[in-house]
């Protein structure tokens, strides 16, 4: 474990880490870097995993486990860096890190373990629905609401015509909208919504309709429900799957079986945000923060390009490291201000460097602190946003 943390970000030196060959979910990959990323993306997610499940006690152990693994591993500081930033001493920054690592080894010995016990059980590190949808990562563009949804109805009608089932679609000028989806992720959700819907329904009618609010168009599916308590469960699995790509999804039983499915989509394009980051690790974090369809993140490790690739791109939003080669964060931010192109574009720093004052004088419009989890991030990327709209 220490082997392969000490080398995460060394696709060669970690792919062929002793690590890789003792985990079952890597030993048919022959690519080194892709076993490199898939053994990287493992040890992230065990990380996150460590993580406390809601706001920790000031100075708690649970959160400083999860803290010296982020800033050790992920962004690389030194045992006296960490010790300061930590307010410990660095004998403890020693102890934490490697009662973490005991942790870190145990959590995925148990994945490991579960990999290969046999083919009756799953060999994944978690639900075989959420495996499947951390693999489907499709981009999101233009799509009329109505083409997809008859192209779903009609894949549905075979099942509707041995049902003696119904489904009564909405006026033509409701499905005129154009959403920000990946077309087949849509129609593939669409599809199970509707089977879903018609084989509950008693009797066997569905109505469509839409509505227009601020996040999105609504499309809602009304019908009465023969059993509510099967119906229930299989909405919070498409929940799941719409959640996966940005979209909301949420169901309201009512009395007498009678039921509403909601499914929002986002009218808007999804957030460009361009990250200035030369550390992949975290990178593959902030992509795995921004999930696919609500944000749209590109990345790049050199910062002398910044400029030109935030010209071309045309972000919502850039986040900024701090710590870099070639370019410091703190000069590409007097180059952003400078630029009369590029000084609209609101900057988000983080960065293990806290100094949020140098930041807010030099331009950046929020400041985080690594580590970072995902709700800091968004939140601070959503309040940016807002402040962008607002009159």
């Amino acid at each position: 474990m220490h082997e392969a943390l000490t080398c995460l970000n060394d696709n060669v030196r970690l792919a062929q880490t002793e690590l890789a060959r003792l985990l079952p979910q890597l030993e048919a990959i022959v690519q080194l870097d892709e076993r490199a990323q898939r053994l990287r993306a493992l040890l992230l997610e065990a990380i996150e995993a460590l993580s406390p499940p809601r706001p920790a006690r000031f100075r708690s152990l649970e959160g400083r486990l999860y803290d010296v693994l982020t800033l050790r591993y992920v962004e690389r500081l030194s045992t006296i860096d960490m010790a300061e930033e930590l307010g410990i001493s660095r004998r403890q920054v020693h102890r934490d890190l490697r009662l973490a690592e005991e942790k870190l080894a145990e959590l995925m010995t148990s994945w490991a373990r579960s990999a290969s016990a046999g083919p009756m059980e799953q060999p994944s590190m978690q639900d075989p629905l959420s495996e499947e949808l951390s693999l489907f990562c499709a981009r999101a563009g233009e799509v009329v609401l109505g083409e997809v949804l008859a192209e779903a109805e009609r894949l549905v009608q075979p099942l509707m015509a041995e049902l003696r089932a119904s489904v009564l679609l909405p006026a033509e000028a409701e499905l005129a909208h154009v959403v920000m989806a990946n077309r087949a992720f849509l129609r593939q959700l669409l599809v199970q919504l509707l089977s879903v819907a018609v084989q509950a329904a008693s009797p066997g009618e569905v109505r469509l309709r839409t509505s227009v609010g601020q996040e999105g168009v609504a499309l809602l599916v009304e019908l009465r429900a023969a059993r509510p308590s099967e119906l229930s469960a299989r909405l919070e699995e498409l929940a799941r799957i719409a959640s996966s790509q940005g979209f909301r999804a949420e169901a309201r039983l009512a009395d007498e079986g009678q039921a509403l499915v909601q499914l929002v989509l986002p009218l808007r394009r999804p957030v460009r945000v361009l990250v200035v980051e030369d550390n992949p690790g975290a990178v593959e974090l902030y992509r795995r923060y921004l999930p696919t369809g609500q944000w749209q993140v590109e990345a790049i490790s050199d910062p002398r390009i910044a400029c030109e690739v935030a010209r071309a791109l045309k972000p919502h939003i850039i986040i900024l490291d701090i710590m870099m080669p070639y370019v410091d964060g703190w000069s590409l931010l007097d180059m952003l201000k400078e630029d009369e192109s590029l000084r609209r574009i609101p900057v988000v720093v983080c960065s293990v460097i806290n100094d949020p004052a140098l930041g807010r004088a030099l331009g950046a419009k929020a400041y985080l602190n690594k580590p970072i989890s995902q709700g800091r991030l968004i939140m601070a990327l959503q309040n940016l946003l807002s402040q962008q709209r607002a009159p």
